[in-house]
């Protein structure tokens, strides 16, 4: 008898310092929203919080992801990459960085897992098909952010009303990766390139 091929369960993580997302979708889901796992932490702490009270915040969202980990056993994991340059204020992109390390050293060490880190726009392309533009057009209306396009995409496609922007994120990351593993994933398809006009020559 052949080895049993086991169903992928991946864990899709958009970390943040204010509301972490999480989702645990089974690689063969098929649509179910209803299937998936989710959770959302939202650690709250003053604006004058001292380092020993943002260490805390930090512990207290590692540990939470660990427990909703081991609750639900999932055989991959991917977080949503963080870009450092993007976030403001020094201290906050430290933080987020010590946040993003501790967890998946945690994770690592309970799990034995490896983490893959996928970066959003990545992730959005398979799903979306095409990137939005992030630049208004000379004279146009300025575009609607990208996560934003995400969020109205996935609500089309049955995500339900209660799930948070955070949830979404880490479900596009978890779709991206399941779909490298050969499980259900919600995906559009690219359009089509159109042709360049050949200049004649004068």
């Amino acid at each position: 008898m052949g080895a049993v091929i086991e169903t992928p369960r991946v864990l899709g993580l958009d970390l943040s310092l204010t509301a972490t997302g999480l989702v645990l979708m089974a690689g063969d889901w098929d649509g179910n929203w209803s299937s998936i796992h989710r959770g959302k932490l939202e650690p709250k702490i003053p604006r004058d919080a001292t380092e020993n009270e943002r260490i805390e915040r930090i512990v207290k969202i590692s540990n939470s992801v660990l427990a909703f980990a081991k609750d639900h056993r999932p055989t991959h994991l991917v977080v949503e990459q963080y870009a450092m340059r993007s976030v403001p204020g020094r201290s906050h992109t430290h933080a987020i960085g010590e946040l993003g390390g501790l967890v998946k050293a945690a994770l690592r060490h309970a799990l034995g897992l490896s983490i893959v880190a996928v970066a959003p726009a990545t992730a959005r392309k398979l799903l979306l098909g095409k990137l939005p533009p992030t630049r208004a057009k000379k004279g146009g209306p300025k575009p609607p952010k990208q996560k934003d396009v995400v969020f109205q995409t996935l609500r089309t496609m049955g995500m339900p009303d209660d799930w948070s922007a955070d949830q979404a994120d880490a479900f596009v990351v978890a779709n991206w990766l399941l779909s490298g593993l050969g499980g259900y994933a919600l995906a559009l398809p690219p359009p089509p390139e159109v042709p360049k006009r050949r200049r004649r020559a004068a």
